[in-house]
C-alpha cells in the first residue's frame, strides 16, 4: 500500500530527495564570539589662556566638552589636560566622568598659550594600545609665551607632537574658535589642518553645534532625533522605541539650547538615573530604565531654540550561526552567517527581536569589502563565499541601527567547506529536476484566480486637516494649506506625500510618502508611521511602524528625514458647507 501510494504521488519522491540535497549540500554550526569589546580613549585638550577670557567670556568651552562628556557611552574612557604658560590640570583616563566635569567647571582663564606642552602632556595618558584613541582640543588658535625663543619653541613641539599622534594613531579633532586671520604668526592651525580634523567657529554659541558633530559623525555614536524647534518651557515626553526595556543598558536623553537652560527636572523609572546639566544642555541619564515613557522638564530663556536626542546603549556578546549551502548545478558553495547580539546578563534574549529592528539595513566588512546586511529575527544577515575553509573578521556598523551597541569590534566567522559531497549533489539534483517536471506535466491545472486585495476600512474620512510648513528645504516660505478628507470618498489609506502633492506642494519633504492616513472610528484619523521622521502628538514620540489615533483638534509635528524640513498637522470638523 505504501508502495503504491509512493509511485502515484512521485511529489513524495521529490520532497524527499529535496530534503538529501539540502542535507548534503549544507552544513551549519554555531558558536559564541569571545572577541574583547573595543574601548575608547579620549583626552579632552582646553586651552585655558588669558587670551580665551575675549573669546569665551561666558566659558561655554569647558561647557561645550562637558556635554560630550556626559553623552559618550560606556566603553570611553575619559581624561583631561588644562594648559596655559603650562600644564594646569591633568585628569588620567581612569577619573570618574564626574571628576572630569569638576575640573572643567572650575578652570580659570590666565596665563600664557604653551600649546606644544599641552599636546605633549596629552598624549602620554593614552595606556591602552589596543584602544581607539582621540584628542580633543579646544583652543583660540594662537601659541604664545612671554618671549619670542620660548613662543617659537612651543610651536615646534606641539608641531612635533602632532607628528607622534599621527606615527601611534591618535586622532586629533581641533575645535579653533575666532577668525584664523586674526591670530599671531605662531598657532595651531597649519598642523592642525594638515594632521587631523579641524573644526573651526567664529563664535562660542556655536561651540554646542560642534559638539554633536564631534558626537555624532566624528565618534560615530548613534541617536534617535526626538524634537527640534522653539520649546521654551514645557515637559518632554519622550518614548523608548524598543518593545522590551530590560534589553536596555542605558538611555540618555540629551538636550542642547541656545541660550541658557533652567529648572531641569524629570519623572522616570528606572533602577538609577541622574540629570547632569550644564550653561546650555542637560542629560537626563538612566540606567536599566524598566518603562518605555520618561519625561523631561525643562525652562529657557526666550528666542531659543533646544533639541533633544535620545541615546540608547545595550551591552552584548555575539552569537554566530553559519550555515553553507550550496547552489544549483554550479555547485557554488556559500555560508548563510547569522550574527545574533544577545544580552550579557541574559544570552536567551536577542536584542535585535524586536519590530524596531526588524528589516533594517546595517553595513558589514568582511573580506575588505562592504556588505549590506539585513536583520531578520534578531540576527544580521548576510552571505559570504565558501570556496575554501577561512576564518573572516566580520566588522558590524551597529550605529546603522541607531542604537549604541557596545559589543566586539569584530567578530571572527568560521567558514567550513563541506567536501566530498559534489557528485552526489549533482545526481540527486538531477533526479529531483526530472521528478519535478514529470509531477508539473501531471498535475498541470488552470492557475487559480489570485486573492482579492484586502478590504477597506469600514470607517469613512470625516475631517480635514490644516497644513503648515514651518521649515521648507530651502527655506522658502508656503502659505497654509488645506485638504479635505471628507471628499476622498474611497476609505483606503493615503500617504502625506499624496496629499501634499495634491495640494499643489512643488517640492517633496523626505519621508513623506511613508507616513500614512486611514479612517478611523469615531471620526478619528489613523496615523501610521513607516519613515525614519520624527513624529509628536502632544509630546509622545510615534516611532517607526507603530500607529496612534488623531481626534478633532489634535495636533502633530513631523521632522522630516533630511533632519531640517518641518511641519504641523491640525485636524479639523468639516463644516456642513464644506461636504460635498
Amino acid at each position: 500500500m505504501i508502495q503504491t501510494n509512493f509511485i502515484k504521488n512521485p511529489a513524495f519522491l521529490f520532497l524527499l530527495l529535496l530534503a538529501l540535497l539540502i542535507f548534503f549540500g549544507s552544513a551549519s554550526h554555531s558558536v559564541t564570539a569571545a572577541e574583547a569589546v573595543k574601548r575608547h580613549e579620549v583626552v579632552f585638550l582646553l586651552d585655558v589662556s588669558n587670551s580665551m577670557n575675549t573669546t569665551d567670556a561666558e566659558k561655554l568651552a569647558p561647557d561645550g566638552l562637558e556635554e560630550i562628556l556626559y553623552t559618550l557611552p560606556s566603553n570611553y574612557s575619559v581624561g583631561l589636560v588644562a594648559y596655559g604658560s603650562d600644564v594646569q590640570v591633568a585628569k588620567p583616563l581612569n577619573a570618574k566622568r564626574e571628576q572630569i566635569g569638576v575640573a572643567l567647571r572650575q578652570v580659570n582663564y590666565t596665563g600664557y598659550t604653551n600649546a606644544g606642552a599641552g599636546l605633549e602632556r596629552a598624549l602620554t595618558l593614552f595606556k591602552d594600545s589596543t584602544a581607539d584613541k582621540t584628542v580633543v582640543l579646544l583652543s583660540d588658535g594662537e601659541i604664545r609665551l612671554d618671549d619670542p625663543v620660548a613662543t617659537g619653541a612651543s610651536e615646534e613641539q606641539f608641531n612635533r607632537a602632532m607628528q607622534t599622534a599621527s606615527e601611534r594613531g591618535v586622532r586629533v579633532c581641533t575645535v579653533a574658535i575666532g577668525d584664523p586671520g586674526n591670530v599671531p604668526q605662531s598657532n595651531i592651525y597649519d598642523s592642525a589642518n594638515r594632521q587631523g580634523l579641524l573644526f573651526n567657529v567664529s563664535d562660542v554659541a556655536q561651540l554646542s553645534g560642534i559638539a554633536k558633530k564631534i558626537l555624532y559623525e566624528v565618534f560615530g555614536i548613534a541617536k534617535i532625533a526626538v524634537s527640534s524647534g522653539d520649546l521654551q518651557s514645557d515637559t518632554l515626553r519622550v518614548r523608548l522605541p524598543l518593545a522590551r526595556s530590560d534589553s536596555i543598558n542605558g538611555a540618555k536623553i540629551l538636550l542642547t539650547s541656545t541660550v541658557p537652560l533652567g529648572n531641569i527636572g524629570a519623572s522616570y523609572t528606572a533602577q538609577s538615573g541622574e540629570i547632569l546639566a550644564g550653561k546650555r544642555f542637560a542629560v537626563l541619564n538612566l540606567l536599566h530604565p524598566q518603562s518605555d515613557t520618561a519625561e523631561i522638564r525643562f525652562g529657557s530663556a526666550g528666542g531659543g531654540n533646544v533639541q533633544a536626542d535620545l541615546i540608547l546603549e545595550m551591552n552584548a556578546s555575539i552569537q554566530v550561526e553559519v550555515k553553507n549551502t550550496t547552489l544549483g548545478q554550479s555547485e557554488q558553495k556559500t555560508a548563510e552567517v547569522r550574527l545574533i547580539p544577545v544580552s550579557i546578563a541574559n544570552q536567551n534574549l536577542r536584542l535585535l527581536n524586536d519590530p524596531y529592528f526588524e528589516g533594517k539595513s546595517v553595513r558589514v566588512t568582511a573580506d575588505g569589502q562592504e556588505i549590506t546586511a539585513v536583520v531578520e529575527k534578531g540576527a544580521i544577515r548576510f552571505s559570504l563565499p565558501a570556496d575554501i575553509t577561512r576564518s573572516v573578521a566580520v566588522k558590524v556598523r551597529y550605529e546603522d541601527l541607531g542604537v549604541n551597541i557596545i559589543a566586539p569590534d569584530t567578530t571572527t566567522v568560521q567558514i567550513n567547506q563541506p567536501e566530498g559531497y559534489g557528485k552526489i549533489i549533482a545526481f540527486v539534483a538531477a533526479i529531483a529536476i526530472a521528478i519535478a517536471a514529470l509531477v508539473w506535466w501531471r498535475t498541470q491545472k488552470p492557475k487559480p484566480v489570485p486573492p482579492a486585495p484586502p478590504p477597506a476600512s469600514r470607517y469613512e474620512y470625516a475631517g480635514k486637516l490644516k497644513i503648515y510648513v514651518t521649515k521648507a528645504p530651502d527655506d522658502s516660505d508656503i502659505a497654509p494649506m488645506e485638504y479635505n478628507l471628507y471628499r476622498h470618498f474611497r476609505k483606503e489609506e493615503i500617504s502625506l506625500g499624496a496629499l501634499l502633492e495634491n495640494c499643489g506642494l512643488s517640492f517633496a519633504l523626505a519621508g513623506a510618502y511613508k507616513v500614512f492616513f486611514s479612517p478611523g472610528a469615531n471620526k478619528a484619523l489613523v496615523l501610521t508611521n513607516k519613515s525614519d521622521c520624527t513624529i509628536l502628538k502632544n509630546r509622545d514620540l510615534l516611532v517607526k511602524d507603530h500607529s496612534c489615533l488623531v481626534y478633532f483638534h489634535e495636533r502633530i509635528h513631523i521632522t522630516f528625514e533630511d533632519e531640517r524640513s518641518e511641519l504641523i498637522l491640525e485636524y479639523k470638523n468639516v463644516k456642513p458647507s464644506e461636504r460635498p
